[in-house]
C-alpha cells in the first residue's frame, strides 16, 4: 500500500456500511470522496481514492456493479493496448488471472460473471462496500461547492470531492454544471462529422427497402422503425444520441435458456427486416447472423476465442439489435421512465429473435441458427438471465474548461494536461432512419480510426471553476458528439476515473478546488501509479 496523500482520521469506510434493507429515514454518511456510479469507472476511482487513503463513498441508483463491463460488453474495445494503464490495465490482467492464476497478459474477452467477480473481489480488498439501489434525489451547494447529495432512499452523503461517473452525468446535471445532448452543429467546433450526415453515408444508399406500409405509396404511412419526417440539412446539429441496445452475453452450450418473446408480439414491428431479407434472397445474396458484410448482427463467439463457449452480440449496420430512433429519451428521463425505455429495448432486442424463428421471409439458414443461441444459465441469474445494464452509449457531456473535438480525435490538436489516452475509433451507431427517395435511410453512424493514441485532457473532466469547484466527470466528459464516440469506451473511462479520484486526493490535500489542482504534481502521481499519459510515435 502506497504512502497516502491525506491523512485520515477515521477507518476507511467505517462511516459508508449502511444495511441495503436500511429504512427509508435520513441517514448520514461523511467521507472524504462520493462517488456516483458504481460503473467500472465508478469501481476503478473507488479504489484509486481508498489506496490514496480517502474515505469513500460509493453509490448507484441500480444494484448492478461494473457498469457494461459486467453486462455483456466482454470484447474489449480497446483500441491500442499499450495505451491503457493504471487501474484499467489491472482490471484486465485480474481477468485474465480468473481463467488462469499465474497469467501476466491482459485478456480483452471474458465472461460478464468474471468481470462482476473482479469488481466485487477488488472491492472487497479495499473494504469499500458499494450502496446499490440509491437514486439521487437532490444536490445541495454553497455557493460552488457540492456540501452534500441525497438519495431517494434518505440517505445523504457529505464529502469534500464529489465524482460522477454515471453513464447519463446524473450528478454534473444535478449540481448545475452545463452540459449538451446531442449533435453539435459541426460549424461549431469546424468539425466535419457531426450534426446531421448526408445520406450517402448510410449503408442502405443501394438497397431498396421500401419505407412505406404499402409499399411505392407514401400515403399509408410509414411501416416501424422509421422517423418521420425529411433530412436536416447536412451537418445540422439536434438532440439526438446514437442508439442503445443489451450487449446479450449468449451461448449454444446445453445449459442455454431460450430468448422468450416479448410480451403482446407483432410481427409487424420488424417488417423492416423482412423487406431487407426479401431484398437480399431477390439478389441472390446470402445474409447470415454475424457477417460485418450482410449479416443481422455482428458476434465474437466461442471460434474468436471468447471463454465460456459463449459470445458477445452487438448490434451491426443499421438493422439489428440497436433501438435506433428510440434511444434520445432517455439522458434526461426519470428514473422510472428509464425502466420503461430499458423494458422497450430489451423488448424490442427479445422480437427480433422471435422474428428471425419465425417470419416466413427468414431464410432457413437464419432460423437454424438462432435457434442455436440462448442466455447462459450462469449469467445474470438474479435478472432473468438478462444483462442489467442498457449500453447508454452517449447520454449527456459537460461543457467544462476544455471541450475535446474531432480535431483532437485526429491528432490535429493537442489537448493540454493528458491524464488518460483515447485510442479507439471515433465511432457512432445510427441515430435515426428515414425515408430518402423512397427507401429506408439510417443515418448518423461513422467509424474512423485515429491515427495515434490521443490525450484527454485535464480540463475536460472538470466543470468551469464558475459552475462547481469540486466535482468532476469521468464519462460524461466535455467532449462533442464526434470525441465523445471515442472516448466513450470501458477502458478510458476507467482510466479518466482513475485520474479523476487522484485528482481529487490531491485537491483535498492542498485544500484546493479541482480547478486548482497542479498539473505536475498530477501527472507524477498518475505516472508512478502506471497511468499513460504520452504516447510517442515510435511506440509499438
Amino acid at each position: 500500500m502506497r504512502a497516502p496523500l491525506l491523512r485520515c482520521f477515521l477507518p476507511a469506510l467505517a462511516l459508508c456500511q449502511i444495511p441495503l434493507s436500511a429504512p427509508a429515514a435520513r441517514r448520514l454518511v461523511e467521507c472524504d470522496l462520493c462517488i456516483y456510479g458504481a460503473t467500472s469507472g465508478g469501481v476503478a476511482a473507488a479504489a484509486q481514492a481508498t489506496r490514496h487513503g480517502l474515505r469513500v463513498a460509493l453509490l448507484d441508483a441500480s444494484h448492478h456493479l461494473g457498469g457494461m463491463s459486467s453486462s455483456g460488453l466482454g470484447a474489449t474495445d480497446k483500441g491500442t493496448v499499450e495505451s491503457i494503464g493504471g487501474i484499467a490495465s489491472e482490471f484486465y490482467l485480474r481477468v485474465a488471472r480468473k481463467y488462469s492464476p499465474s497469467a501476466t497478459a491482459r485478456v480483452w474477452l471474458f465472461e460478464p460473471k468474471i468481470a462482476s467477480a473482479v469488481f466485487a473481489g477488488l472491492l472487497t480488498e479495499l473494504s469499500v462496500v458499494p450502496m446499490l439501489g440509491e437514486p439521487l434525489a437532490t444536490v445541495r451547494k454553497t455557493g460552488t461547492a457540492i456540501q452534500e447529495i441525497e438519495t431517494s432512499t434518505g440517505l445523504v452523503v457529505r464529502a469534500g470531492m464529489y465524482l460522477d461517473t454515471t453513464y447519463e452525468g446524473d450528478l454534473l446535471a444535478a449540481a448545475g454544471v452545463s452540459y449538451r445532448i446531442g449533435r453539435e452543429a459541426n460549424a461549431l467546433y469546424n468539425e466535419t462529422k457531426n450534426g446531421n450526415l448526408a445520406p450517402t453515408t448510410s449503408p442502405f444508399t443501394n438497397l431498396t427497402v421500401d419505407p412505406w406500409l404499402t409499399p411505392g405509396n407514401p400515403a399509408s404511412g410509414l411501416i416501424a422503425g422509421i422517423s418521420p419526417g425529411s433530412p436536416a440539412p447536412t451537418g445540422s446539429g439536434d438532440a439526438l444520441v446514437q442508439a442503445y441496445n443489451y450487449r446479450l452475453c449468449l451461448t449454444k452450450a446445453a445449459n442455454r435458456i431460450p430468448i422468450a418473446p416479448p410480451p403482446n408480439y407483432n410481427a409487424a414491428d420488424y417488417e423492416m427486416i423482412g423487406r431487407f431479407l426479401t431484398v437480399k434472397a431477390a439478389a441472390g445474396q446470402i445474409v447470415d447472423l454475424g457477417s460485418f458484410t450482410n449479416g443481422i448482427f455482428h458476434n465474437i463467439n466461442a471460434a474468436d476465442g471468447f471463454p465460456g463457449g459463449k459470445s458477445d452480440w452487438n448490434a451491426n449496420k443499421g438493422m439489428s439489435s440497436d433501438r435506433v430512433g428510440h434511444s434520445s429519451e432517455w439522458p434526461t428521463a426519470s428514473y422510472a421512465r428509464r425502466a420503461e425505455i430499458a423494458r422497450d429495448h430489451e423488448n424490442y432486442i427479445r422480437g427480433i429473435f422471435q422474428f428471425l424463428r419465425s417470419d416466413p421471409r427468414v431464410p432457413a439458414v437464419i432460423k437454424n441458427e438462432v435457434g442455436l443461441w440462448g442466455l447462459p444459465a450462469d449469467e445474470y441469474v438474479n435478472n432473468n438471465y438478462w444483462p442489467p445494464q442498457l449500453y447508454v452509449r452517449e447520454a449527456r457531456r459537460m461543457i467544462g474548461g476544455l471541450v475535446l473535438t474531432e480535431a483532437h480525435g485526429r491528432g490535429t490538436l493537442t489537448a493540454p494536461k493528458p491524464i488518460a489516452l483515447g485510442s479507439y475509433a471515433m465511432d457512432s451507431h445510427y441515430c435515426q432512419r428515414l425515408a430518402v427517395s423512397g427507401k429506408v435511410q439510417a443515418e448518423g453512424g461513422f467509424f474512423e480510426l485515429p491515427p495515434n493514441p490521443w490525450p484527454i485532457g485535464y480540463e475536460a473532466i472538470t466543470p468551469k471553476a464558475a459552475e462547481c469547484t469540486n466535482l468532476l466527470a469521468t464519462f460524461a466528459l466535455s467532449a462533442t458528439h464526434v470525441a465523445f464516440s471515442s472516448a466513450r469506451m470501458e477502458p478510458v473511462f476507467m482510466m479518466t476515473s482513475h485520474s479523476a479520484a487522484t485528482a481529487a486526493a490531491l485537491a483535498l490535500a492542498h485544500q484546493q478546488t479541482i480547478q486548482e489542482v497542479s498539473y505536475p504534481e498530477l501527472a507524477a502521481v498518475l505516472k508512478s501509479d502506471g497511468q499513460i499519459l504520452e504516447w510517442a510515435s515510435s511506440t509499438t
